[in-house]
């Protein structure tokens, strides 16, 4: 099984447009959140948009991962 993991480090003085605009991304695609700051999912197209948002507003990034056992 294949999952999808975006990690993200966000400067303090962008965070609140960030996490603004994340609550809307886990609102429409009805997104559960690992931590605050790293998401799992099994859909390539939502890790994507969520790393493509925190690249706009800090560093990401986006690792492919698959369960073992």
């Amino acid at each position: 099984m294949e999952y999808w993991l975006v990690d993200w480090d966000i400067p303090r003085e962008r965070r609140f447009m960030f996490y603004y605009y994340l609550r809307k991304l886990k609102r429409r695609y009805n997104i559960i959140m690992s931590s605050a700051s790293v998401l799992v999912t099994r859909e390539r197209s939502i890790a994507e948009k969520v790393y493509r948002l925190a690249t706009k507003y800090g560093k990401a990034n986006l690792y492919r991962a698959e369960k073992i056992a």
